[in-house]
């Protein structure tokens, strides 16, 4: 059994019967707040549910189905879990989870990756045929930068 493992949440664009839509609720979430797991045995839909609260008892959504099999399986061996807020992408959240009274610990974001060297871009698309286009049968290359669609680039004569 892991430590902690991040699950997505899934039926954030779902409304609530009554309260905050999940949305918003996710919204205000901030990382590593509390979040309730419940079981929902007799949802009419899937036995296995799990749902997810907010530390305000707003729901969020739901566990997906194959991780609520598994974390219900731990339950019922006796098996504790401890879940934490970890973010909001588009179009799912996500909890941090972790087992048997370990503190779940948020995964380090990952650092940006350096901006291109668009310089060396141009370098190479202007040395490249691939790269190059000919216009009103003069030597005008297009850069790499504008190739790609980032930002507009002059053209450089050849």
């Amino acid at each position: 059994m892991p430590r902690s493992v991040s699950i997505a949440i899934v039926g954030i664009d779902h409304p609530n019967k009554r309260g905050p839509d999940r949305r918003f609720e996710l919204a205000i979430c901030r990382e590593g707040e509390s979040v309730d797991l419940r079981p929902e045995p007799d949802n009419k839909y899937d036995e296995h549910a799990i749902a997810v609260y907010s530390c305000r008892g707003i729901q969020l959504g739901y566990l997906p189905s194959e991780r609520a099999v598994l974390i219900g399986t731990y339950w019922r061996q006796g098996h504790t879990t401890i879940a934490i807020f970890q973010a909001l992408e588009a179009k799912v959240g996500w909890v941090r989870v972790a087992f048997n009274g370990e503190q779940p610990v948020l995964p380090p974001i990952a650092a940006a990756a350096p901006p291109p060297d668009w310089d060396a871009v141009d370098r190479i698309m202007a040395s490249s045929p691939i790269g190059c286009r000919q216009k009103n049968n003069t030597n005008t290359v297009l850069t790499g930068r504008h190739q790609y669609g980032v930002m507009p680039s002059p053209l450089i004569a050849a």
